[in-house]
């Protein structure tokens, strides 16, 4: 009786687990750049489709992304913020120009219903930060769409 007692509890513990991973959809955003762009790992890759997908969330600051680029994927931490104004209203594209004048990965925003949040992408093999500068006055947002 003590089996069974304990099987139905993991039982009903894993649907509930399983349901609620499953009620956090992967959320991505994708946009057609126009110029040589660099991801944060320093690969450089032609004018073409983006597309950065928010996986995990870790904690309330800290995201797993997957960047998908010219046929090539790669995956980076993020830092979450909450944006606030309508100067960044929408899903958007964050970019900085590099040294050879390319357009440099900076993160994203991604709005989800009233709120605007932005993730701003970490250089590779580096850990979450517990704050995120302010994005550089000379950003370059570009407009995305958000995709399931």
């Amino acid at each position: 009786m003590r089996y069974l007692i304990l099987g139905t509890l993991v039982i009903v513990i894993f649907t509930f687990a399983a349901r609620e991973v499953a009620a956090q959809p992967r959320t991505c955003v994708r946009a057609d750049i126009a110029e040589t762009f660099v991801l944060p790992d320093g690969s450089r890759h032609p004018a073409g489709r983006l597309r950065i997908c928010l996986d995990q969330e870790f904690s309330p600051v800290a995201g797993l992304h997957t960047i998908v680029a010219d046929q090539a994927a790669a995956r980076f931490t993020s830092r979450r913020t909450k944006v606030e104004g309508a100067d960044h209203e929408g899903s958007r594209i964050a970019f900085v120009r590099d040294g050879s004048g390319a357009l440099a990965l900076r993160g994203y925003t991604l709005a989800r219903g009233s709120r605007v949040e932005a993730y701003w992408i970490q250089p590779a093999r580096t850990r979450v930060v517990a704050s995120a500068p302010p994005p550089p006055a000379d950003t370059v947002w570009l407009a995305a769409a958000v995709i399931p």
